[in-house]
């Protein structure tokens, strides 16, 4: 697999992740639906969270020489 296909899938999953944790965290917040439901909403949200977190550091891990290379132009550009 290539770098390409590795980001977009990284970015997928992050997104994916993201858009379940953010609605079943609304349902949890304006108690939507009946109280049986609320177990399942902290599950899918908190197994949501985990799988963002993990994609997350998987970003982080595939763009740190690109994250260290544009830190060190802000901070050297900032004391010019």
């Amino acid at each position: 697999m290539t770098k390409v296909q590795k980001n977009y899938w990284v970015d997928i999953v992050l997104l994916i992740a993201g858009l379940i944790c953010v609605i079943s965290g609304y349902l949890l917040d304006f108690h939507v639906g009946a109280r049986e439901y609320t177990r399942l909403y902290k599950d899918i949200h908190s197994y949501s969270a985990y799988v963002m977190t993990a994609a997350l550091l998987l970003h982080f891990y595939y763009h740190w020489s690109w994250l260290k290379e544009v830190s060190k132009r802000q901070l050297l550009s900032k004391q010019e």
